[in-house]
Formats: structure tokens, C-alpha cells, sequence
């Protein structure tokens, strides 16, 4: 048990594993019981091998080339790290923009698969889309299952973490919601990429507008029409 539940996170040392399950409360006065509960809860939010399917809700970050790769009910995210991709330019004006300056940063791709190949650390990720081509998305290095939330209204900055979301507008803009939204519209020949920053968000769901409260103060900003909104990782 121990073994297969290393292997979803083979980089932490046998010792920080241990120091995880004390943060759990398993220690030397813990039944076998408490143990391997602990282990399969761990082994369960870290899968050393997983098969996305059309119910899967699962993060996995993998390298050569580098990606954030997000299954989500029957849709793959994909945004490569490292700036890989083409380029944007910031460029907007109003408040909560930052604006002027050189912008690495790729818009996700999003698409439905049809089946995906099992995958654990280690393992090439490779996904098949709706029209049976291939993507080979790099080797996987870590694998996170949880379950998919929609944007709480009323969410304030400090209280998002490390959660984010997509959110696809109804004019083809997309938009990645962390600890700032950060938007990109496509022109003929170029991305144009905004970032707001923002303080709270007041709404957003599909099939209304996406309004947030600018950090700094200012009247609300309406950010467009909301087509749908895809959890990307807790």
C-alpha cells in the first residue's frame, strides 16, 4: 500500500511522506486500519496510474515540453509552461488593467477528447480528440483528482489559493481566473491579452455577465457574457 501510493508522487522523499501522514494524524499510537486509510485517501488524491474518462476531474503537470494539462467532463485544458506558444500583447484600458509590457503567457486550448491512454508519473500523456488524432501532451510528473466547483459569488482574492477556472465568453474571448483574470481576444493575425486585477468576484456563471470588483477600489467591471466555466485545479 505504501509502495503504491509513493508511486503517485515518486519525486517526495520517503520522510516527507511520512511527515504527510503525520500532518494527517497517523503516527507510532495508530492502528493498521488508520494507516492504510490514510494511504488510499493520499493514494486517491495522487494516483501512481490513472485512465481519464468522460467522468474524470484530474490536473496532471508534465514536462517535455511542459504543460498543465486539465480533464474535465469530457474536455481537455491545455496551457504549456514556459512560454511556449504564441505571443500576446497587453492592451486595454480602464481600471484593474496592467498594461504595456511584453506578455509570455499562452492562451488554453480546450477541446474534447474521445479516450486517453493510462497515464502515472513517468508515463508519456497521450489523448485521443473527437476527430482521432493523437496529442502527445509530454511525460507526466504528478497527477491531482478533485472535484470540479463551480466560482463561488462573493469569492475574494485572498481566499482563491491556488484554484483556477476558465471562462469562455460568448464573443470567443478566454479567460483564466486565479489570482488575477487574465483574458485574451483573438484579432486576425494576433492574440490581445488583458490582465485584471481583481478584489472580488461578484458573479460568474454561464449565461450571465462576469462582474468583479477591482483590487484598488472603483465601480464593478463587466468582463462579457459567459458561455461556460471549467474548474482547471483546487
Amino acid at each position: 500500500m505504501l509502495q503504491s501510493t509513493w508511486e503517485g508522487q515518486p519525486e517526495l522523499p520517503l520522510t516527507t511522506v511520512f511527515g504527510i501522514l503525520a500532518n494527517r494524524g497517523v503516527g507510532w499510537g495508530s492502528s493498521d486500519k488508520e494507516l492504510v486509510d490514510a494511504l488510499v485517501e493520499m493514494g486517491s488524491e495522487h494516483p501512481g496510474l490513472l485512465t481519464p474518462d468522460a467522468a474524470t476531474t484530474a490536473v496532471v503537470t508534465s514536462e517535455n515540453p511542459g504543460a498543465t494539462v486539465t480533464f474535465n467532463e469530457g474536455q481537455v485544458v491545455v496551457r504549456p509552461r514556459g512560454g511556449q506558444g504564441p505571443r500576446g500583447h497587453a492592451h486595454g484600458k480602464g481600471q484593474g488593467h496592467r498594461k504595456g509590457r511584453r506578455l509570455e503567457e499562452t492562451m488554453p486550448s480546450v477541446w474534447e477528447f474521445e479516450s486517453a491512454r493510462p497515464v502515472g508519473p513517468g508515463w508519456p500523456l497521450v489523448v485521443t480528440d473527437r476527430d482521432h488524432f493523437d496529442h502527445r501532451l509530454g511525460v507526466a510528473k504528478l497527477i491531482t483528482v478533485f472535484e470540479p466547483e463551480a466560482v463561488p459569488a462573493g469569492l475574494e482574492r485572498l481566499d482563491i489559493g491556488d484554484a483556477q477556472w476558465l471562462v469562455l465568453f460568448q464573443d470567443g474571448t478566454r479567460g483564466l481566473l486565479g489570482r488575477t483574470v487574465r483574458l485574451w481576444t483573438m484579432d486576425r493575425r494576433s492574440v490581445n491579452r488583458n490582465v485584471v486585477a481583481w478584489e472580488k468576484i461578484v458573479e460568474c456563471v454561464a449565461g450571465s455577465d462576469m462582474v468583479v470588483a477591482p483590487r484598488g477600489g472603483g465601480p464593478d467591471m463587466n468582463l462579457g457574457e459567459v458561455e461556460r466555466v471549467i474548474h482547471l485545479n483546487p
